[in-house]
């Protein structure tokens, strides 16, 4: 997203968070794996330890190995405030366009969404004649006509950003910071298409925890088509993968590349600028000093701001992703950073659970383990592992009626590999409250295997103008 007023400055460590209990997160729609600062006691949890490099370190060179303990003689039932954020990663965010796909294309190959009433498409519109040499080309055809630009107009500033259509309805799926100031009610948003048509759209619901927001045209025009959404489940490090988009205003871009890793644990804060990872331009209060936690799907493909909110494709024409941010070496002379390579996506999974849920019934519920987290390192039969350490269990949570103690390190959940506290929050955000999981958990005697049930978090965030 681009933004006239944006101005550059360096994080100085003072979260508007910082004052904020359990209670608070709990109303603010926050996961319950809450990780805190490294170094910090156990009552100190309120705040994710680091910002995790591209390269995802999430340690300090100097912290030193932490030896499991037993069980504490008491539990903690409340968490307390923690100190501020230590973040050194900055954002630099893109904004991407929407995907439409002809109706002579798609037809009735469409499936229900969850419990949502409207359909989406399944079916990607190209069938690729080698596996190792992708035609791009074909690709950009076939789903260009489906690309839309979003334009926020708060009066004295613009934003722009992009996003998709994802069912018959002609629902929008962009991200949250896109359309942050547009959620006050003092900004309007329009919808351009591919043939530069301009529509007056609405916000229909959001949730900023994730960073995604589902938009419907006031009036909708005949003949809108939907993109096919993939799955985030069974990709591939390496594939090619394509975002079309209008970075820097410059509608219907397509740039390629490959998947350069998957599940990369990335923390950003809205509307924190400087070097690393970002979101900036919210102009919506509620929304500043959000931190979002995604397992990213990390692209080479160029992103800039201009592509946020918008598609990310497999090689069939299949929405894999929403992109949503990107490591950056800082601005210069006060102006935006670009794009380095290092691109990450919402998987579309996670961000198809969320689109369903606001549909629905306008609320967004997250999956909560029930404790609050660290990262540490472990040691134990000449081995250091790193993992999630648990710092407090919430009374009454899944994870305390499952077990888990304080001093617990968590190195996986399911089949997934835990390296850190920021992992674990964005693992768990792909389950459903009543999801039932496997965490394996290092205690002083050796490995644990654990099945606990996760509970459930709700946000409201629709809106009805």
């Amino acid at each position: 997203m681009t933004n006239s007023n944006d101005s550059t400055r360096p994080q100085d460590g003072n979260n508007p968070l910082d004052d904020w209990d359990m209670d608070d997160w709990q109303s603010a729609g926050w996961p319950g794996v809450i990780p805190e600062p490294s170094g910090a006691s156990p009552s100190q949890t309120e705040n994710f330890p680091y910002s995790p490099s591209p390269q995802g370190t999430f340690l300090p060179p100097e912290q030193p190995a932490w030896e499991p303990s037993p069980m504490p003689a008491k539990r903690k039932e409340k968490t307390k405030r923690g100190p501020g954020w230590l973040a050194t990663i900055a954002i630099a965010v893109a904004a991407a366009l929407c995907v439409w796909l002809l109706p002579s294309e798609w037809g009735s190959r469409t499936t229900s969404l969850g419990k949502s009433p409207v359909k989406v498409a399944t079916e990607a519109p190209v069938t690729q004649a080698s596996a190792k040499n992708t035609n791009w080309e074909a690709v950009a055809k076939a789903v260009q006509p489906s690309v839309v630009a979003i334009q926020v107009d708060s009066g004295n500033s613009g934003e722009t950003g992009s996003g998709v259509i994802f069912d018959e309805a002609g629902h929008v799926i962009t991200n949250y910071h896109v359309v942050a100031s547009a959620i006050t009610g003092r900004a309007k948003v329009q919808i351009e298409l591919f043939n530069g048509k301009i529509y007056e759209a609405k916000v229909l619901g959001s949730d900023a925890s994730t960073d995604l927001a589902v938009l419907e045209f006031v009036k909708p025009p005949k003949g809108l088509q939907m993109a096919a959404l993939g799955s985030s489940t069974g990709l591939r490090v390496a594939q090619p993968v394509a975002a079309i988009g209008s970075p820097l205003g410059l509608e219907n871009t397509v740039t390629t590349g490959i998947i350069s890793a998957l599940d990369r644990p990335v923390v950003v804060t809205q509307s924190a600028e400087g070097s690393g990872v970002q979101i900036p331009g919210l102009n919506d209060r509620s929304g500043a000093g959000q931190q979002v936690v995604t397992n990213a799907i990390q692209v080479d493909a160029a992103i800039n701001p201009g592509n946020s909110g918008g598609p990310l494709f497999d090689a069939s024409g299949k929405v894999i992703g929403i992109t949503s941010s990107i490591a950056s070496l800082g601005s210069l002379n006060g102006g935006q950073a670009g794009s380095i390579g290092i691109g990450f996506a919402i998987p579309v999974n996670l961000v198809r659970n969320v689109a369903d849920q606001i549909i629905t019934s306008g609320k967004v519920t997250h999956a909560m383990l029930g404790v609050t987290i660290d990262t540490a390192v472990a040691q134990i039969g000449g081995e250091s592992r790193m993992g999630a350490r648990v710092s407090s269990v919430v009374a009454g949570s899944g994870a305390a009626r499952a077990g888990l103690k304080e001093g617990d390190l968590i190195t996986k959940i399911d089949d997934y590999q835990v390296g850190s506290g920021v992992a674990l929050t964005g693992y768990v955000r792909w389950y459903n409250p009543g999801d039932k999981v496997k965490l394996t958990v290092l205690r002083q005697d050796g490995f644990h295997e654990i099945e606990a049930e996760l509970g459930a978090q709700t946000t409201d965030r629709k809106y009805q103008r």
